[in-house]
């Protein structure tokens, strides 16, 4: 660590963000270990229920199922080695991870904006021309657009990052950050990164372009709304687009806050980090919220899927699928040792009448081998809940 002569670069990074919080820093553990937690059950919940259900393949919903997709991939970028630097003091990131890292990081921002755009086109082809609205958005209509902003959004970032590359880094390796944010990074070279500034400034001008044509679609939809005779299909336009504009909100004051927080001067370095932190995990926070509860047809298959009153409940066969497919065999039998300790200690208390009354069974283990493909032998009677209880941690520590 420190300074090198301009003939060498730092291959690896320090990643110190927080340190000026010194002792109280390893106490962060706590409250981004919950967040980890609650963004991959909730975001993953999200993604169960759209791709479970037929109905909710339509573009809206697949949309918003790309942007639980996102609420549940950005946090697994960052957060798992923030936890380990709290908890550890193990700091150390490379030179090839931290562009990696980088690149996913802004990639997914990128991405988020065009999602966000998707809404605003699909809502306006809705409520503006409703009788074409089949002739608009359609499957090939929708690869086209999807394709054109992918390449152009993996263009602007492969352009920003690979700027980063040939940079000496000679300056020295500490970064005050929790991830490999592009400023950060930049400015720790010793070479003109003028270029850098600029492919970030294209970057930007993407988002913000996407803002303008979103901002304008939400206007005109809203005055053909209000113009509009009232009535059920009024109330429901309404509902729908205040849906998604709280996402916007949401995701835009997110980025403003980030934004803020690096050209103000006064504000405390740890302040900053947060606000950049926040910006990527406030809209995985929010989103599945939201969605779970604002969108009728989203809420409704919730809550059938949380009804584990039945033998047959969907949660059952459900979360034996995403464990089994998530994360291995080790934690579908992690699931099924706390489903025979539960067993066992109720057993005894039960008595005969527990062979009248039988739990909840995850019915894809009778067969001899799990959904996953490990051999499992037997019955193993489990509540849903424990299947909750196991599955962050499994998918976290995966």
């Amino acid at each position: 660590m420190g300074d090198q002569s301009n003939n060498n670069s730092f291959t690896s990074f320090q990643l110190i963000g927080f340190t000026d919080l010194k002792g109280y820093r390893p106490l962060l553990f706590i409250p981004f270990c919950i967040i980890i937690i609650y963004t991959l059950f909730a975001n993953g919940i999200l993604i169960i229920v759209i791709a479970k259900h037929r109905k909710l393949h339509a573009p809206m919903y697949i949309l918003i199922g790309l942007i639980a997709a996102l609420g549940f991939f950005v946090p697994i970028y960052f957060i798992p080695r923030m936890l380990v630097g709290f908890l550890l003091d193990w700091n150390t990131i490379t030179r090839h991870e931290c562009l990696i890292q980088m690149f996913c990081m802004h990639f997914s921002a990128c991405f988020q904006s065009t999602i966000l755009l998707g809404m605003a086109v699909d809502r306006y082809f809705a409520i503006i021309y409703p009788l074409r609205y089949n002739d608009f958005v359609n499957m090939t209509n929708s690869l086209i657009f999807s394709a054109v902003l992918s390449i152009r959004n993996a263009l602007s970032i492969i352009a920003m990052v690979g700027l980063v590359v040939p940079l000496t880094f000679c300056r020295t390796d500490l970064i005050y950050h929790s991830f490999c944010e592009h400023t950060s990074v930049v400015n720790l070279a010793c070479n003109d990164i003028s270029k850098n500034y600029l492919a970030l400034t294209v970057a930007f001008g993407i988002t913000s372009a996407d803002c303008f044509v979103i901002f304008c679609s939400y206007v005109i939809i809203f005055v053909v709304i209000f113009r509009s005779p009232s009535g059920e299909s009024r109330h429901k336009a309404i509902h729908t687009c205040t849906t998604h504009i709280m996402t916007i909100v949401i995701a835009y004051i997110s980025v403003t806050a980030a934004f803020v927080g690096y050209r103000v001067p006064t504000i405390p370095r740890d302040i900053r980090i947060l606000t950049s932190v926040m910006y990527h995990l406030v809209p995985a926070i929010c989103n599945p919220i939201i969605y779970g509860l604002r969108t009728t047809e989203i809420r409704t298959q919730i809550v059938n899927l949380f009804k584990f009153n039945k033998t047959n409940s969907p949660i059952t066969s459900t979360y034996a699928m995403l464990i089994s497919n998530c994360t291995g065999r080790c934690y579908h039998l992690l699931g099924i040792a706390a489903c025979r300790t539960s067993s066992s200690a109720h057993g005894s208390a039960a008595g005969s009448s527990a062979r009248n009354h039988r739990s909840p069974t995850f019915r894809s283990f009778n067969s001899g081998t799990s959904p996953g493909g490990g051999a499992v032998t037997g019955t193993f009677p489990c509540h849903p809940l424990q299947v909750i209880a196991v599955l962050p941690a499994a998918v976290i520590w995966g």
